[in-house]
C-alpha cells in the first residue's frame, strides 16, 4: 500500500481540498468550473488571498495525484476516506459543518454539466464515513 501520509503542514483546508479536488475528478475530468468554485471557497476561507488559495490547492492535487500514482483507485480511495476521517476528527459532534462541506462537495459535482454517477458515489462514500445517512 502506498504512502498515505499527509505532510505535517497538513490542515482541515487541505483535507478538504483533496475531497472537493476528489470529487471533480471522480468523471474523470476535473472541469475549469469545478476549479473555480474550489478555489473560490479556498480564497474566501484564506481572507481573499487567491494565491495561498492556489498554492493548498496545488498541495492537495499533488498529494492525490502521487497516491494514485502510486497505488491506483484504491489507494486514492483510501486517501479520500482518510481525509474525510480527519475532517470528522477536526470537527467532532458538529454536523452543521459537515453538512456545509457536503453542499459544497455538490456545488463541485454540479458546476460542470450534471453530475456523474461516479461524481455521486464519492459524496455518498464521504457522507456514510460521517454517518450523516439518515439525518
Amino acid at each position: 500500500m502506498p504512502d498515505l501520509e499527509v505532510p505535517d503542514s497538513w490542515t482541515p483546508l487541505h483535507a478538504t481540498a483533496l475531497l472537493l479536488l476528489a470529487v471533480a475528478a471522480a468523471d474523470g475530468n476535473i472541469d475549469t468550473s469545478e476549479v473555480a468554485v474550489l478555489g473560490a471557497w479556498l480564497a474566501e476561507k484564506l481572507d481573499g488571498d487567491t494565491e495561498a488559495a492556489q498554492a493548498l490547492a496545488d498541495e492537495a492535487y499533488a498529494h492525490l495525484q502521487g497516491v494514485w500514482q502510486k497505488g491506483g483507485a484504491a489507494a486514492a480511495d483510501s486517501a479520500l476516506l482518510a481525509q474525510a476521517r480527519l475532517l470528522r476528527e477536526e470537527y467532532g459532534d458538529d454536523t452543521d459543518k459537515l453538512r456545509a462541506l457536503v453542499v459544497l462537495m455538490v456545488q463541485v459535482a454540479k458546476a460542470s454539466p450534471g453530475i456523474h454517477d461516479n461524481e455521486s458515489a464519492v459524496i455518498h462514500s464521504v457522507v456514510a464515513a460521517w454517518g450523516l445517512e439518515h439525518g
